[in-house]
């Protein structure tokens, strides 16, 4: 039977951590006894659904297990007590691939004329539980001496095309604090939209930033 740990609650609703044996663990996961893995909710063969909306991990991590004995306690993924029939209106497509949450950020320098000007950087992000809900966050830097010549504007464009033509990821995003008006209106050239404001998402002097938030989508450049 699984030990529930209650981590925090407002006296109404709590959140808790689900642990199991490692020999349940195994049967959710869909490696164990007909019998244990019954006892978890889930699919039909006993194996457990993910998050909806996604196929999520298992429930419990891979190297929790290896060197466990099966009556040792491991910690269970939410999955493990999720109901059987959840409601998919809302539920995003599930999708094979991993989540690019291990991909390292990267970089490209800009040239402007010939002679270095600054840099471009992206790293992926994350709107959901399934690759592709995933998108790319850009970022760049001018060097003083190449600023107001169009330089930032035409390297995010061409940072943004890049990433469609060399990657199956659909949306390209940046933020920029709402006082940069340089970097707004670079966006806007580049083919950005702005989506809203995301509060003292950034810190800066000690203190909290609003950010404007800005996307492309691969369709908005399709056909230009």
């Amino acid at each position: 039977m699984a030990r529930v740990s209650v981590v925090v609650d407002d006296g109404t609703v709590a959140l808790a951590q689900v642990w199991l044996t490692v020999r349940d663990a195994r049967a959710a996961a869909g490696g164990g006894d007909a019998d244990a893995a019954a006892a978890h909710p889930g699919r039909s063969d006993g194996t457990p659904e993910g998050p909806a909306g996604g196929s999520g991990p298992g429930p419990a991590a891979a190297e929790d297990v290896l060197d466990a004995g099966d009556d040792d306690e491991v910690a269970g993924d939410a999955a493990v007590v999720a109901p059987a029939e959840v409601d998919d209106d809302f539920a995003v497509d599930s999708d094979p691939r991993p989540l690019p949450v291990d991909v390292p950020g990267r970089s490209l320098v800009v040239l402007h004329r010939g002679a270095y000007a600054g840099a471009v950087s992206y790293i992926p992000v994350l709107h959901g539980p399934s690759y592709p809900c995933s998108a790319w966050m850009i970022g760049v830097y001018v060097d003083l001496a190449h600023r107001r010549q169009g330089v930032a504007a035409a390297a995010q464009r061409l940072l943004a095309r890049h990433l469609f033509a060399t990657t199956d990821l659909d949306r390209v995003e940046a933020e920029t604090d709402v006082d940069n008006i340089g970097e707004r209106k670079a966006l806007e050239r580049a083919g950005f939209r702005q989506e809203g404001v995301a509060r003292g998402a950034q810190l800066r002097g000690g203190v909290r930033r609003d950010v404007a938030t800005y996307a492309v989508l691969r369709e908005d450049l399709q056909g230009s």
